[in-house]
This record gives structure tokens, sequence and C-alpha cells, in this order.
């Protein structure tokens, strides 16, 4: 500036200034602008997808094998834990609304989970957990593991962790009759387990790591090419809740377990494998509930071993059958023994009274 004036490039410098002022002015209202009104329509749609939550609190069940919690209310969310089948876990609020999550709508419950790094908090959904009431704890349990066993489609992680949830409640069980029932289901879901490992799976993580495990409890049966529980800790079961009102069915399933190998047509294996089977059931619940069912299997086998000593007699060798008579008197006077007669019980009788016959050289 000279004499009071300023050179062109002063003026030039100054309408460049001018203008970036004029035009971050512009920017600054169309944000203000912005804010203004948009922005409340943002919080809206904020608060919209957000469900509005109760405050409540109750113990749950979580009802299926690993359960995931999450950090937020969707599926897209952190799992923050796996929760195991038969965790009980705290809820303290709830979504106020059911809330469609995949194909299925129910409620979110905030839970708390004592973890193996301390107390573990985040959202499980309800499809996935049952009311855990103080007072009904033990029916529960039951009610639980009877859901679980009839599951279509389980896998070997289903028996796994059905197992390890038995396991883990067990002891605690002071009811007779479902302490019974779940012992019971503890052997069938390990057998279960067991029968999901197939030989090109046996050295591989998790199974090579159930099977050490459970060593001392299967055994591996050729003949079937699978992994069976023992016949005797079945019977053990049955004779340790003989009294229960589940005896019965603990005796019929002691019966029916499978003991692995195979008689190969040898009558006399055959009938040995029946009175210690069938025969044992009768034996112990001549009129029990599954008389009827135990009945219709030793008429079936004793058929085939008449009708077979009856066809070709010079095929088998009847001094061994001497020493099966004293079985066979046994069975007759048991089942004589039943007060309800029947016409299947009557057949039977007479077959028992045929068989001495036919094994005579």
């Amino acid at each position: 500036m000279r004499g009071g004036y300023y050179s062109l490039s002063t003026i030039y410098t100054l309408e460049i200034r001018i203008s970036l002022m004029v035009k971050y002015i512009k920017h600054g209202c169309l944000l203000l602008l912005f804010g203004i009104f948009f922005l409340p329509l943002y919080v809206y749609a904020a608060a919209e997808t957000t469900p509005a939550l109760l405050v409540m609190e109750g113990n749950k069940i979580v009802t299926a094998a690993g359960v995931r919690m999450r950090a937020a209310i969707t599926l897209d969310a952190k799992v923050l834990d796996k929760l195991a089948l038969g965790t009980v876990v705290k809820a303290t609020k709830r979504t106020r609304e059911k809330v469609r999550t995949g194909s299925v709508t129910g409620y979110w419950y905030y839970v708390t989970h004592q973890g193996k790094k301390g107390n573990i908090q985040g959202w499980v959904f309800g499809s996935l957990l049952g009311d855990f009431r103080t007072g009904k704890e033990e029916a529960t349990h039951w009610a639980l593991v009877q859901q679980r066993r009839v599951k279509k489609r389980s896998d070997f992680a289903d028996y796994a962790q059905l197992y390890q949830y038995i396991s883990t409640i067990l002891p605690s069980i002071k009811n007779i009759d479902i302490q019974a029932n779940l012992a019971l289901e503890q052997l069938l879901s390990l057998q279960k387990a067991a029968e999901k490992i197939s030989y090109d799976k046996e050295k591989i993580k998790p199974y090579s790591l159930f099977l050490a495990k459970h060593k001392k409890d299967l055994f591996y049966d050729e003949i079937s090419g699978r992994y069976l529980i023992p016949n005797e800790r079945y019977l053990a079961l049955s004779e340790r809740y003989a009294q229960s009102a589940a005896g019965d069915k603990l005796t019929w399933f002691a019966a029916n377990a499978p003991t692995g190998g195979e008689c190969e047509g040898e009558l006399e294996c055959v009938f040995m494998r029946m009175t210690m089977q069938e025969g044992m059931y009768l034996h112990r619940y001549t009129d029990g509930n599954y008389a009827k069912e135990a009945l219709t299997a030793v008429s079936k086998i004793l058929t085939y071993m008449i009708n077979a000593l009856r066809s070709a007699p010079k095929e088998y060798d009847y001094l061994r059958f001497k020493e099966l008579k004293k079985e066979q008197q046994t069975l007759l006077r048991v089942i004589k023994q039943g007060k309800t007669v029947t016409t299947l019980r009557q057949k039977v009788i007479e077959q028992l009274q045929v068989l001495p016959t036919v094994m005579k050289p």
C-alpha cells in the first residue's frame, strides 16, 4: 500500500480470502441445517432399533448345547462365551417385546454366568433358555434330560454334552426315582456318543479325548464294529435301584443292553443268552411292565430252537443240551409264577415243556 492505495496483488489476495470465508460460512450453515433437520431422525431411528428393556430377576437354565452369549441383542454381535447344556444363569433384564431373530421370535435376556475367568455378562436368546425355579430344580433337570433325549438328528457333541450335564447334576439329586432315571440316561447318552465315533475318527479330537477319558467305561466289539458299555454296568444299575419305581425299566434296559459277540447259530449260546437277558427280567418282574415284550422274545427264541432241533437233530450235540435243562426248569418255574394269565404266557410254558423232549438224544 503506497500513498493510500492497495497494490493489485494485495487486492487479489483479499478477494481469495473473502471467497474462502463465504465458502466456509455456507458449509457451516449446511452442517448446521443438517444437524437441525436430520440428526433427530437419526437419533429416532437408533432408538427404534434398540429394543426397550424390562428389569427382572430370575434364574434360567440353558436348554441347548454350546449356546452363545453375545455382547448385544443381535446375532452379529461379538460372542462373549459359549454356555454348556444345563448351565444355570441369572437373568436381570429382558427385552420388553419379543424380537424376531432369524426365523424365530422371542425375548432376549441379559444374564450373568460364572465362567472360568469370573462373572461374564451378556445377551442370550430366550428360546435357548428355560425357567429354573427354586424348589423345582430336580424336576427341571429331569424334564430337560427327557427333552434332549428325544431330540432329532443329535450328533456326537449333543450326546457328549448330555452325558456331561447328567454327570454334573447326578450327585446332587435326592429324589430316588429321578436319580435312577438320570443314572440310566447317563449310560444311554454315553453309549450314543460312543456310537457316533466311526473308525476313521478315533484318533481325531475331540473323539480321541472322549475315548481316552472313558476307556474304562467302554470296550470295542469287533463283531458290531462299535464301542459298547459292558452289560454289567446296566445290571449293577438295575440292582442298585431295584426298589425304586424305575427298577422295572432299569432291569428291562439291562436285559436289552448290547453285549457284543455273536452266537453264530449255536443253540446253546442262544438259549443261555436268552436266560441272562429276558429270563433275568422275568425272574425279577414276572408280571412287570415289560413282561409281554420279554415273553414275546422268549417265545421267538424257543420257536427257532424247537424247529431247528426237529428239522436237523443230528447237527447238534445233545450232550451239551443236558447242561441247559437246569436253566430250562428254572425259567419254566419263574414264568409259571406269573399272576397274569395270558395266551402268550401259556404258549411259552408249553414251549418250555416241549424243549426237553426235542433235546433227547
